[in-house]
């Protein structure tokens, strides 16, 4: 009988134990920032965001030659707040599509951004053909 005492005690600390544990870890991941939504999630991993300072402290971005860059982004949640998107830039983490002009250029380029008056995008030429050994160039345009 008392064997079969000691192991009822010792499933039970052994439950209790497994529970706190597990616990620890649900809370954990409860409590950790989620990162804002964005086409980066698509080539970028290890994310690590701060809610409070609003800023993705690092991530780790693939670059269009394969390569792989870490990298960081002020104002995240407020990019997307504006109806802009985070994007993956070559490897560079950056607030893009914010009060961009219509045309037919979004056919053929990502990680457009307005600076003042200026559109900066990443391009390919006209015949999607690489330029200088890589496979795309920036292209800046100022609006009138």
């Amino acid at each position: 009988m008392k064997k079969v005492e000691s192991r009822i005690k010792r499933f039970a600390q052994l439950f209790c134990l497994f529970s706190i544990v597990f616990m620890f870890f649900l809370v954990y991941e409860v409590a950790a920032d989620v990162s804002p939504p964005g086409s980066y999630k698509k080539t970028c991993k290890k994310i690590q965001y701060n809610a409070s300072d609003d800023r993705i402290t690092s991530a780790y971005c693939q670059k269009i030659d394969g390569s792989w860059k870490y990298t960081y982004v002020n104002n995240a949640k407020q990019c997307v707040d504006n109806k802009g998107d985070i994007s993956n830039c070559d490897g560079s983490l950056d607030c893009t599509g914010i009060n961009l002009p219509v045309s037919s250029y979004t056919a053929t380029c990502f990680c457009c951004k307005m600076t003042g008056t200026t559109l900066s995008c990443y391009c390919k030429d006209a015949k999607f053909r690489k330029l200088s050994n890589r496979a795309w160039v920036i292209v800046s345009a100022v609006q009138e």
